[in-house]
């Protein structure tokens, strides 16, 4: 009986002895994953594609903006407008900035001058226009140096200039028959295009597809009406399921006659600048700091503007002192003077 109760136990020592053990727990952190920055086109805030860089082809176009020089053609497909008053406060003039997507008709084209030349500065792409103020004044009169913008241009870096009146690479450009000179020039931007050198942009804006702002102020209607001699009333309307602004000039629709299409922004924004005539030319004090209204997503956002010096990138900021968040798409810059009232609601 001794003799099985001890073999019973040693049967049992076996057996726990082969047991399998249990397994150690251990808790595993978790790995939280890094926010990688999302590497945005600054024309258009699209992401960049996997491989793409921030090199670009790209192009300034001074377009004309008169009565008799409508409808536009091509100026839909353009990523960054600019639109500045002229000389004698007749009528404005746009710079548009055309990136990746070139149309083969655009314009029609005119003449470039000092503030057009030094918000430029701030891109540095392809450059196309039609002549340009110089040192003689159209009457005949020489003009003062502060106008002369064919002067500041050769002091300015330019990648790549087309200019049909001075005969610089203007195979591209040609004159239709259904308008005036000089309100019939054009060029095959298209065809132009592969002349274009590759160039490096600064960071000009801040893009996200969320909606950052919290403003309450609603803006589904804007209305800008330029001081101009020429009646040049500037609307906005927008189009919340495209979530863009439909263009409006003198209360009609701005149109592309290229593509048959009216003119619509994803932002808006409203820069006033100090103005001042000399000889008869508007020129625009592009620095240092100064209000901005901004209009995304029919909102209506207060701002400001900093540029600290000349060929610096102008800065976009809120009240806060933070930097104004666009949405992805097609941005319009209107310049006008200190203490110009424009509306919204």
């Amino acid at each position: 009986m001794f003799k099985k109760i001890i073999m019973l136990t040693l049967i049992l020592f076996a057996l726990v002895g082969c047991s399998t053990p249990k397994e150690e727990v251990v808790d595993e952190e978790e790995v939280v994953e890094p926010d990688v920055p999302v590497i945005r086109n600054q024309f258009d805030g699209s992401p960049l594609e996997d491989g793409e860089t921030q090199k670009y082809k790209a192009v300034a176009v001074l377009i004309n903006n008169s009565a008799v020089a409508r409808p536009h053609y091509g100026l839909s497909k353009a990523d960054v407008v600019y639109e500045v008053i002229k000389e004698e406060y007749l009528e404005t003039r746009f710079m548009a900035i055309f990136e990746g997507e070139f149309p083969d008709k655009v314009g029609p084209l005119r003449s470039i001058r000092v503030p057009f030349v030094r918000i430029y500065n701030e891109w540095q792409t392809a450059l196309v226009h039609y002549g340009g103020a110089g040192p003689v004044a159209q009457n005949g009169k020489k003009n003062p140096d502060s106008v002369n913008a064919l002067a500041l241009l050769q002091k300015s870096y330019v990648p790549y200039r087309f200019d049909a009146v001075a005969g610089i690479n203007d195979k591209y450009f040609f004159r239709t028959n259904d308008k005036p000179a000089p309100h019939n020039a054009f060029i095959k931007l298209e065809d132009a295009s592969k002349d274009f050198p590759d160039v490096w942009v600064k960071d000009h804006f801040t893009f996200d597809e969320e909606e950052i702002s919290t403003s309450t102020d609603n803006a589904s209607f804007v209305e800008i009406d330029y001081p101009t001699e020429t009646a040049n009333k500037v609307s906005y309307e927008f189009d919340k399921t495209n979530k863009y602004y439909n263009r409006f000039i003198n209360d009609k629709p701005h149109v592309d006659a290229l593509y048959d299409t009216q003119i619509h922004t994803t932002n808006i924004i409203v820069q006033y600048l100090e103005h001042t005539e000399v000889n008869g030319y508007v020129l625009v004090e592009l620095k240092y700091r100064g209000d901005a209204d901004y209009f995304v997503n029919g909102k209506h956002i207060k701002g400001y503007w900093v540029k600290d010096f000349e060929g610096d990138i102008t800065r976009w900021y809120l009240e806060d002192d933070q930097p104004f968040v666009m949405l992805p798409g097609t941005t319009y810059i209107q310049i006008v003077p200190i203490g110009f009232e424009i509306s919204w609601n």
